[in-house]
């Protein structure tokens, strides 16, 4: 039998069922599967918003509709939405069947992300740990060298030979292992998988059946005068006008968050969550980046906790290195000094939900790291290099544009 949904099909239940048979669902020896579980909340709502909660209570058994169940047949009384003799108004039903598709929708989204996921954690399954990734053939691409650590992504270990050069990628070779602290310690936080394209390559939509999972580019420049190694610029543009030489290709990439949460999705091209999982605080929810005003608040405190364990932006790192001022890197390491001593009070707010208190240490880390960024402006040797820090930092405070 053919079916539009293979989440529900996979389980036995044909399409028609799956939207009208409510003994699929309840009663018997089946169960709920954890994708419709997951989906619940939405189907609430949807169906609350379309129909009424009124309406729902009197024409439908309360769990019934706490479990997102189809409106169907009821019998010995009557529904105030006109339904009389046990039949429900069409347009109940017609709506009903409308928010379950959305809902079957949800669903098959769901599982897509979670098989790329499960096959994602099958292939690092024994690279658990830098040793094991450098046995593998993995190397941290600062040894290429290619500036890395920054709080948002944390090292990446790259094997060449699992970056293609075609546009379809196996989810059993993934390109890169990346790793970062938790809770002091250096552990796993996800994978990504990378192709090297020619220019007029089409860029791959989607991974491993997931058409969710958004590609991002890099563009590498060779040979730019003055520096040792390969740069990631935002376009060839960018790599000429720096004197340097275009790589033939172009790398794409998407990152799959097998181990940590992430606000941004799975596929999210950075982790916010990151700063605050290596100091041992409570990350944020994906709840917190609904407003822009809280995402910048978040991301400048996670920019502060980084500066803690040596992860910071690009060209911070760059002009801290040409650095000959003692005076300003006594004053960088005194800043960060006063953010690492606010982490043992941070944590007791987060852990007892103080949140006037954990606001106000926020508020002074996030002070600290305005000081620390101005001291990067005034290290930078020339005024492009200066507006380059600083345009790096404002977009690192907003919402990550990859996900």
């Amino acid at each position: 039998m053919w079916c539009h949904h293979r989440a529900l099909c996979s389980r036995g239940v044909g399409p028609n069922e799956a939207l009208h048979d409510r003994t699929h669902f309840v009663g018997g020896t089946r169960s709920l599967s954890a994708d419709w579980r997951a989906a619940y909340p939405l189907g609430v709502k949807l169906r609350r918003a379309f129909l009424g909660g009124n309406a729902l209570a009197k024409c439908s058994d309360d769990h019934e509709i706490e479990r997102g169940l189809p409106v169907t047949r009821r019998t010995g009384h009557s529904c105030a939405q006109g339904a009389t003799d046990g039949v429900v108004k069409p347009e109940l039903l017609r709506y009903s069947t409308m928010i379950h598709f959305l809902l079957a929708l949800s669903v098959a989204q769901a599982s897509a992300a979670d098989t790329v996921l499960a096959a994602a954690r099958r292939s690092v399954d024994k690279l658990a740990d830098t040793a094991a990734v450098r046995s593998a053939g993995f190397v941290p691409i600062e040894e290429i060298p290619i500036l890395d650590r920054t709080p948002f992504q944390g090292q990446h270990w790259f094997e060449g030979s699992r970056s293609d050069t075609l546009p379809d990628v196996s989810l059993g070779r993934p390109a890169f292992v990346m790793f970062s602290p938790v809770n002091g310690v250096i552990k796993r936080v996800g994978i990504a998988y990378s192709a090297r394209l020619l220019p007029r390559t089409t860029t791959p939509v989607g991974l491993g059946g997931d058409r969710s999972a958004a590609w991002h580019e890099h563009f590498i420049c060779q040979d730019i005068p003055g520096r040792p190694g390969p740069a990631v610029v935002e376009n060839d543009d960018v790599c000429r006008a720096r004197g340097g030489t275009p790589a033939p290709r172009r790398t794409v990439m998407v990152h799959v968050w097998t181990d940590v949460p992430n606000p941004e999705g799975v596929y999210g091209h950075d982790n916010p969550a990151l700063p605050f999982l290596a100091v041992g605080v409570r990350p944020p929810d994906t709840h917190d980046l609904h407003d822009p005003a809280r995402v910048r608040t978040i991301r400048m405190v996670a920019l502060a906790l980084g500066e803690t364990y040596d992860a910071r932006m690009q060209t911070a790192r760059v002009v801290e290195t040409r650095n000959r001022d003692a005076v300003l890197a006594d004053s960088l390491r005194a800043h960060r000094a006063a953010i690492s001593a606010l982490i043992p009070a941070l944590r007791e707010a987060d852990a007892s939900r103080d949140k006037a208190r954990y606001d106000q240490i926020t508020t002074t880390m996030i002070g600290e790291w305005d000081a620390l960024r101005l001291l990067y402006e005034r290290m930078a040797p020339t005024d492009a290099l200066r507006n380059a820090v600083r345009q790096q930092h404002e977009e690192a405070v907003t919402i990550s544009k990859h996900h």
